[in-house]
């Protein structure tokens, strides 16, 4: 099994990627954690080696790989077996968003070591702007026509999803 996820920031793509990794214990790659420096605040690595290490892990026998980055999803489509889009409410993300700031609860899946959630305008521009690049995101995943393409549109629909995933990836 070779799994993406795909969807806004702070949509739940970190979270669902840790709990089917556990549950088909499938190694995961988070692309934020290789994009930015580690113990940095959102610092970006250099484009080349984020894509190098991107390319080294997808050609692994099995894997989950959650994150958008558009510079190398052609790469992990051609390997990939499943896409899991995740299309939560731009809403429900900001607000999502807006909680790990004020909560302040420490590490979560697939935070980048070292830093810290804050209130940012860049991060609440991206969150938006996610619906637009999505299409062009499906449009790209067309030209694969061997992957499996699930769409998840509700928490209650991920917690469904969890709960058969071996069934359905």
């Amino acid at each position: 099994m070779k799994i993406c996820i795909i969807g806004s920031s702070c949509s739940g793509k970190s979270t669902l990627a840790h709990h089917l990794s556990q549950k088909l214990s499938l190694q995961t790659l988070h692309l934020d954690q290789i994009f930015f420096e580690k113990m940095s605040q959102w610092v970006s690595r250099p484009l080349e080696d984020f894509v190098q290490e991107h390319n080294q892990f997808v050609y692994k026998d099995s894997w989950i790989v959650e994150g958008n980055y558009y510079v190398c999803m052609p790469n992990r489509f051609a390997r990939a077996t499943t896409v899991i889009i995740l299309q939560i409410n731009f809403l429900r993300c900001l607000l999502n968003w807006l909680r790990r700031i004020c909560q302040k609860n420490g590490p979560r899946f697939g935070m980048l070591e070292g830093a810290q959630d804050h209130l940012n305008w860049p991060l609440f521009l991206h969150i938006i702007k996610y619906m637009f690049r999505l299409k062009k995101y499906k449009n790209l995943i067309e030209n694969y026509p061997h992957l499996r393409v699930i769409k998840l549109h509700s928490y209650v629909q991920i917690d469904d999803f969890l709960e058969n995933a071996v069934e359905r990836v």
